[in-house]
């Protein structure tokens, strides 16, 4: 069973600035702290990245503390103010052990060192003491020597090697020294010198990686100190460039003894330094907000090539980094992934060597967010409100920050867009007032203040009259203002008023939720301030309302008493009562298209989907680790929602599983008009599914008036149904692919992926923009220095080096521009050398001497070393000059770049090695969308709608393989797919249609998916039986019938076979099956899987309720376990090597119990054994030859290597499922089988059911997880 509803993004939470150490790391792996969840990190060795792989989420409050086993790579622990300790391991991806009720807040923990494994983890509050776990046998206990302390404990650090020895830092600055037995409490306090009255708390500690007795300290006042604990003396005192600079956050560099980092707390600047000097070697400022934390990772997983490393093991290279604080340096910067976190919420890794980021999220919230919506002109942009006191903007299709208010606001309740495209957003706070925010200007530009000091819940912008304005808050009042301020009504309750909402039917209706349970409906042009209806029945709170965007009469509340109603306003009825959520409803959202459809976010971390017609809930999510507050979806994308949630992250979803049978009836050719309807039709019980909304209306009217619709047809309605990250920078492509003009493509198109044909064009234009934004908005230094660096780097890569090495010298950066000048032209190169020699002689510098002779300046030369006094060099340089020995510059041919008319050598191999590799990292990280994008943007439409077929978007392959020339052969996979999947709808008719449209003909007395479709088909009425025959073109059953009894008769077993299937006789078909293999397989034992594919097929086509009766048991048996063993070998020949070995085990188990029915079952158990053991030792024996020469090559390129569905690499908040094939951790949502406890992957389920159509359960029922 798959999901209706799919999570296709993820914002993750930044981490949190509250509380020291939250981020660690052990080699391929880091993690850091959001408030409620731990975000895992892993290294990819196939694309040398890192990916969010899992997220650990036992926390129900804030987390204190995170330490990882540097005895076990694989285990970190955290403390949580829920006083619970967890240990996580990263493989299994779960808490393995847990310390509840711990009698203090673990706000430090650090593991034990042990020589064998650590398996001790001190933990303590900050009065202490300290406080030892054995998680082997969950006992504690507790250090009587750590009682007693002066002051609180700030934080407490074991050393590496030696459990008997740790240090407590204290919050007066002070450290207690524990060395094997002995103890000194409070002393190395700071230095008297350093005392300004401030307090001085020991920020943290390190202890040397080198030393036993050594250890690094920073204080928030008195800095850092490198201190011996064996003499209690200080060795190196560290000074910051100013005494305002501090910083909280220290790693030591593994691959550099002796090095260290650190971030400054007031700025994001990134400083390397040595323990044998005092002052910084590098600082690097890497962003405006201070430094959170920062952890240095192990590189020996990101250690360069082997083909590199010979190529560079005779060179002794010296590289001068641009951003160096010094021109001349005596130490080379370490290879490092810095874990940088700041105290914006922002999140990155840094190569300190290479000086880039790996990746940077520049933003992200830190706390609880209360409120998400889509902007009502573009659902490509979508606003947060959160605890932390900022508003957001994000950009859904790749899901980054585009703007933020200052953060300043305290805590923000609730957003809500003004009407149309006036670009401003409304925003309720707890303590001060409502706020426009004008995203124009960036700056708040009104401020309300009718409710005082009272926090307001929820703000309501009227999208029909942008002059209305609505505020609800805990003073009781529902306040409408102009946007002048002119206060217009003030509706007034008896208790907190907490949700409100504006009809969108009718503008002049107001709805409102309150303390006292009772939803209240107020008309805006009643004379009187008196509601209009008082709708009764909820036993709580009422926190949202939500009006019907379709239906004027209906409108939908949630309460805390956990139900939802809707209501029929005019009756003031409870048309239905959802029950289901198990906490307080929060958020709450209709779909603009399907009338019945409702969704709603409670306290109890689910997501919900309803019918409302017969009460029930269709599906549930729990993917959220707290609360579910926001909800929110768009007209214009009514398939696609988004939710916000007090774990602090913004998830997006599809719905495209609800809808996906209309597609496909579109997509069959049956007529628009078919699947629309009215919402009052839409709403009556047992209704078809069917779209009742504007946008559904609006795209048939447009169809009716174009003539060849075919293609605008299916590519509204894929953007319709579909997951809109990424379509529509596809659909561009397809246009350009067939020949449209460039005007007709979406504004957004050059800032997605473009075709190979504008590429250079529309980035040429990017770096001339960069440098007119220079030229005209005069920006601070370091956004010039990016826009200059963004714009070099471009010009770099479109092969214009003039203009590269120009703006290199415009940075400063002269001795990169010369290294590359040559590239230009020699003459080119010495006009640079010279001007560089120029400078260098106004800063007296005497590397200038050398610029000038390289570039042919010998009398300029001669006059600077004069200037110098060093007249006998002086001699040298002139002497030599005469004697011919100096160079001589003289102008050369410029050296072209991209405009030679010549013949030139061909990159076109080139061009489509680098699309492959692209398009292969976007597939593996599950974007399917942006891989297929790839393709074609180099014109490979074969290989785009494979890639989209081996991510299981069938429906959009179908649709480019209809409408890109030369592409009509890549249909039939996934017709054949598609039709299967209708045949679980119960659609049978609209397979055979899909098929006749997508799956050429074949002989008629061939096997076809249009047979698999009417064998099958599970009815028993004759009549609809004989109508589904003809719809495909296929004899009457009762000729069928009468055929397989003319082939049995013949002996022609495989016809009859066929003919019995399809009669509806499958029974009979089914042993003519069993004896038919039996016979192939003993009497030929060279057979192979293509040999006997379509009798295959045939076979497997037997109706699944005849294989479910009991007295087929043993037929069925047989018949599945030749399913599992080909399902198997198709594996092998198609590198599904993820569930290889699970077919091959499932046919053993199989085949062994079909030999328990009858010992001459033609399989044998040992020999399936034996080439699952051939596939897994990867051998070259007559095993592996006969299991090659059976399983044969595929010849549909889009059924060869893995499936990823799009997103289903997203890591859960909840406890993820295991897969039963398997044994791993399932990532996205699970497919459940048909006994409803057995879960595979989505990815393993569409690979299994592409080879073996029977669920692994072994009950004769089908998967289809297409």
């Amino acid at each position: 069973m798959t999901s209706k509803i799919r999570q296709v993004g993820l914002v993750t939470a930044g981490c949190q600035p509250w509380n020291n150490n939250m981020v660690s790391g052990c080699g391929p792996t880091f993690a850091y702290c959001a408030t409620l969840a731990v975000y895992i990190y892993q290294y990819d060795s196939a694309y040398e990245e890192y990916k969010l792989t899992s997220i650990n989420a036992s926390h129900s409050k804030t987390i204190l503390s995170l330490s990882w086993n540097m005895g076990n790579g694989d285990v970190f622990a955290t403390g949580g103010a829920d006083h619970l300790i967890c240990v996580w391991d990263v493989k299994k991806r779960k808490c393995i052990t847990k310390l509840e009720n711990t009698q203090c807040y673990p706000r430090c923990i650090c593991w034990i060192p042990d020589k064998k494994q650590s398996t001790s983890l001190a933990f303590s509050g900050q009065q202490g003491p300290i406080h030892i776990w054995d998680t082997i046998s969950n006992s504690v206990t507790s250090l009587d020597a750590t009682n007693g302390f002066d002051c609180h404990i700030s934080l407490f650090k074991w050393h590496h090697t030696d459990p008997k020895k740790f240090v407590v830092g204290h919050s007066d600055g002070s450290l207690s020294l524990f060395l094997s037995g002995k103890r000194n409490k409070h002393c190395l306090r700071p230095s008297e010198e350093s005392n300004t009255g401030d307090v001085d708390p020991v920020l943290a500690v390190l202890w040397d990686p080198l030393s036993s007795d050594y250890l690094l300290v920073s204080r928030k006042v008195s800095g850092m100190q490198l201190v011996d604990t064996n003499s209690l003396s200080v060795i190196t005192e560290f000074m910051m460039p100013s005494k305002m600079i501090s910083t909280k956050s220290l790693s030591w560099v593994d691959s550099a003894p002796g090095m260290f980092i650190t971030g400054d707390q007031e700025a994001g600047v990134l400083r390397l330094w040595s323990v044998s000097h005092s002052s910084p070697l590098e600082s690097i400022k890497l962003k405006a907000t201070g430094f959170h934390c920062l952890h240095a990772l192990d590189t020996m997983h990101s250690q360069p090539s082997q083909d590199l490393q010979k190529r560079t093991s005779n060179l002794e290279v010296s590289r001068n980094r641009l951003g160096s604080t010094a021109s001349n340096q005596a130490y080379s910067v370490p290879p490092a992934h810095v874990v940088c976190t700041f105290a914006d919420g922002g999140v990155g890794l840094y190569n300190l060597q290479h000086k880039k980021w790996n990746f940077l999220r520049e933003q992200a919230h830190i706390e609880t967010i209360f409120d998400c919506k889509f902007k009502p002109d573009n659902p490509k942009i979508l606003a947060t409100g959160s605890f932390d006191g900022t508003a957001k903007l994000w950009s859904v299709d790749d899901l980054t920050t585009i703007q933020t208010t200052n953060g300043n606001e305290g805590v923000i309740y609730s957003v809500s867009w003004a009407p149309a495209d006036l670009n401003c957003l409304a925003c309720g706070t707890r303590k001060r007032g409502v706020f426009i925010w004008d995203l124009n200007q960036g700056k708040v530009i009104r401020r309300f203040k009718e409710h005082g000091q009272h926090p307001v819940y929820c703000v309501a912008w009227n999208q029909r009259d942008s002059h209305r304005l609505a505020s609800c808050s805990s003073d009781g009042y529902c306040v409408v203002r102009r946007m002048d301020g002119e206060e217009l009504k003030r509706f007034q309750h008896p208790d907190e008023a907490v949700g409100c909402d504006w009809s969108i039917v009718d503008k002049d209706l107001l709805a409102t939720g309150c303390q006292d349970g009772i939803v209240r409906v107020w008309n805006m042009l009643a004379k009187n301030n008196s509601h209009y209806r008082a709708l009764k029945g909820h036993t709580s709170r009422v926190f949202h309302v939500r009006w019907h965007p379709l239906i004027r009469n209906l409108l939908a509340s949630g309460s805390d008493d956990t139900t939802i109603r809707v209501w029929e306003v005019e009756s003031e009825t409870c048309y239905a009562l959802l029950e289901g959520h198990t906490s307080s409803v929060r958020g709450l959202c209709w779909n603009h298209e399907i009338a019945y459809l409702l969704t709603s976010g409670s306290w109890d971390s689910t997501l919900r989907l309803w019918d409302v017609r017969d009460k029930k809930c269709i599906e549930t999510v729990d993917d959220h680790g707290a609360d579910v507050y926001g909800l929110t979806t768009h007209p214009n994308n009514p398939f696609t929602i988004a939710t916000s949630s007090r774990d602090s992250t913004v998830r997006i979803w599809s719905l495209g599983g609800v809808t996906e049978s209309l597609f496909l009836r579109v997509l069959a050719g049956e007529p628009v008009d078919s699947i629309v309807t009215t919402p009052d039709d839409n709403m009556k019980p047992g209704s078809a599914l069917k779209l009742s909304g504007n946008m559904s209306r609006h795209i048939t009217s447009l169809l009716r008036e174009k003539k060849n619709s075919d293609f605008v047809k299916l590519r509204w309605f894929s953007e319709l149904f579909c997951s809109s990250r990424g379509l529509e920078n596809l659909w561009d492509l397809v246009c350009t692919c067939r020949g449209q003009r460039e005007s007709t493509l979406s504004q957004s198109y050059r800032k997605g992926i473009l075709h190979t044909k504008h590429l250079t064009k529309y980035k040429a234009a990017e770096a001339q923009e960069c440098e007119r934004e220079v030229a005209q908005h005069k920006p601070g230094l370091r956004h010039k220095e990016r826009s200059l660096m963004r714009s070099a780097d471009l010009h770099l890569k479109l092969g214009n080096i003039r203009r590269h090495c120009e703006i290199l010298v415009e940075l400063g950066d002269w001795e990169r521009a010369i290294s590359l000048a040559p590239g230009v032209s020699i003459s080119f190169w010495a006009s640079l050398t010279e001007k560089y020699a120029t400078v260098l002689e106004s800063e007296r510098d005497k590397d200038a001497t050398a610029f000038h002779i390289a570039s042919g300046k010998v009398r300029e030369a001669v006059r600077f070393i004069t200037s110098q006094g060093d007249l006998q060099d002086a001699l040298i340089v002139a002497q030599s000059a005469q004697e011919g020995n100096t160079p001589h510059v003289t102008a050369t041919e410029e050296i072209h770049n991209g405009d030679v008319t010549s013949e030139h050598e061909s990159y076109d191999d080139l061009v489509s090695e680098c699309c492959d590799h692209l398009s292969s990292r976007y597939f593996h990280k599950s974007s399917p969308y942006s891989a297929a994008s790839v393709h074609l943007a180099n014109d490979d439409f074969h290989s785009a709608i494979d890639c989209l077929i081996r991510s299981n978007e069938l429906a959009l392959a179908l649709c480019l393989s209809k409408n890109l020339k030369g592409s009509s052969n890549r249909s039939v996979i996934p017709a054949r797919l598609l039709a299967r999947k209708l045949e679980s709808l119960k659609m049978p008719d609209i397979a055979i249609k899909l098929l006749k449209t997508f799956d050429p003909p074949v002989p008629k007395s061939d096997w076809s998916a249009i047979h698999d479709v009417c064998a099958r088909c599970d009815v028993t009425d004759p009549d609809t039986k004989t109508r589904l025959h003809q719809a495909a073109g296929l004899p009457s059953p009762s000729e069928c019938k009468d055929r397989a009894v003319s082939h049995q008769s013949n002996g022609d077993l495989s016809d009859a076979m066929r003919y019995h299937v399809l009669s509806g006789e499958s029974q009979t078909g089914l042993e003519l099956a069993i004896q038919l293999f039996t016979a192939r397989f003993k009497e030929d034992a060279n057979w192979t899987v293509d040999a006997v594919m379509l009798d295959l097929a045939a076979s497997f086509a037997v109706r699944t309720s005849v294989l479910k009766q009991q007295k087929n048991k043993t037929l069925r048996t047989k018949l599945l376990a030749i399913a599992a063993y080909f399902g198997a070998l198709l594996a092998v020949r198609r590198q599904y090597d993820s569930i290889v070995k699970p077919l091959f085990v499932h046919a053993k188990s199989l085949v062994q119990l079909s030999q328990s029915f009858d010992p001459h079952f033609p399989l044998s158990p040992s020999n399936v054994h034996e080439e699952l053991q051939a596939w897994l030792d990867k051998s070259d024996n007559d095993v592996a030859t006969r299991l090659r020469h059976r399983a044969g090559e595929e010849t549909h390129p889009s059924m060869t290597g893995i499936t990823v569905v799009d997103s289903s690499d997203f890591p859960s908040h909840s406890n993820t499922a295991m897969s039963t094939i398997s044994g791993k951790k399932i990532s996205g949502a699970p497919f459940i089988l048909d006994d409803g406890r057995s879960v595979l992957s989505i990815n393993e389920a569409i690979m299994w059911a592409k080879v073996n159509q029977f669920s692994p359960t072994s009950s004769g029922e089908r998967i289809c997880p297409f």
